[in-house]
């Protein structure tokens, strides 16, 4: 499923784009739900939403998606990713909307 489009900007109706904290890097993160059970491990990326004509910006949202254990290849990509996809909806939800 590809990633939905974004409304534009509410404000001022420019182009609103996904965009990464300048100097941030991805950050590979491993959880272990029990110490029985082998970790799984997560790419880490903070993302908001910038409207190129104003500039106004949402707040930093985190994106976790899992990864391969042995090459870190990732097992979903971001355009499946639930966490883009609540933020996406959230940004195209309007007050007239019903």
């Amino acid at each position: 499923m590809e990633r939905t489009e974004l409304k534009p900007c509410p404000f001022c109706g420019g182009k609103a784009k996904f965009e990464r904290p300048i100097g941030e890097e991805p950050k590979v993160e491993c959880y272990y739900p029990s110490y029985q059970t082998e970790g799984k491990y997560y790419l880490v990326q903070r993302f908001f939403i910038r409207c190129d004509k104003c500039r106004f910006r949402t707040i930093e949202f985190a994106v976790k998606l899992e990864i391969n254990r042995d090459d870190l290849s990732l097992k979903e990509s971001l355009d499946n990713c639930n966490d883009v996809k609540n933020f996406t909806e959230k940004w195209n939800r309007r007050a007239d909307a019903e």
